[in-house]
């Protein structure tokens, strides 16, 4: 199981800017201007539900449903505050 939080930290030891989540592709991140993969395997759509899923209250999924897009922030304590398009 894929943790947000775990990637968040690691974009941050990376310096990365962007990650992506996306069916069919492993997780990537863009450091630097080079995009690079950061797990090996394929994700497939129940783990990217999963990975949405896991901090999003529900209201959140339920206006996530409704509009398929959501605009979210996700901060960790001491390490800063992560802004999210799904």
């Amino acid at each position: 199981m894929i943790n947000l939080s775990n990637l968040f930290i690691k974009m941050k030891d990376l310096d990365a800017s962007d990650l992506f989540i996306t069916v069919g592709s492993p997780v990537k991140m863009s450091a630097k201007g080079r995009m690079t993969a950061i797990t090996n395997e394929k994700l497939k759509p129940a783990d990217t539900e999963q990975i949405a899923y896991s901090f999003m209250d529900d209201k959140q999924k339920q206006l996530f449903l409704t509009q398929k897009e959501l605009d979210v922030a996700h901060s960790i304590h001491g390490l800063g505050r992560f802004r999210l398009n799904i």
